[in-house]
């Protein structure tokens, strides 16, 4: 019963840090205390709302599978609307890759891969994505989404 109240408690007040910092982000990032607070609201108010609705309609199972298709459409959705490119050892990551998927190898002896060797797994795995879907960011975040 404490240790409950404890990590409640923690979970709590990490949650807090974790919010208070992600709004002060975004009022630098909209230049607008009241525009960051109005999209706050909205999308507790939405997010809430398909809680409720998901939670009170369907059973059990139901409910599973609907939150995983919303989470995954929410997680797609984001994909679509924002553009956002590789960057750092991401754009080194997949640059890497579509040299491996046209059957380059040589990026294997640079410094990188040679600093962090654990990193060929996941350019290979992005290599095969990009070999099967063409060279394609979409196909890889989707992908990486479904994950």
């Amino acid at each position: 019963m404490y240790g409950a109240r404890l990590f409640l408690t923690i979970g709590s007040l990490f949650m807090a840090v974790v919010f208070i910092s992600s709004f002060v982000f975004t009022v630098d990032a909209y230049g607008s205390f009241a525009q960051t607070l109005a999209s706050t609201v909205c999308c507790t108010l939405v997010a809430l709302l398909i809680a409720h609705v998901l939670n009170r309609w369907p059973g059990r199972k139901t409910f599973l599978v609907l939150l995983a298709v919303v989470g995954l459409g929410v997680r797609v959705g984001w994909i679509w609307f924002n553009n956002a490119a590789p960057r750092s050892d991401f754009l080194f990551l997949y640059q890497a890759a579509r040299e491996a998927a046209a059957g380059n190898f040589g990026f294997a002896d640079s410094a990188y891969f040679m600093s962090f060797p654990y990193q060929l797994g996941f350019t290979m795995y992005e290599a095969a994505i990009i070999r099967l879907f063409g060279d394609s960011l979409f196909a890889l975040k989707v992908i990486g989404a479904l994950f």
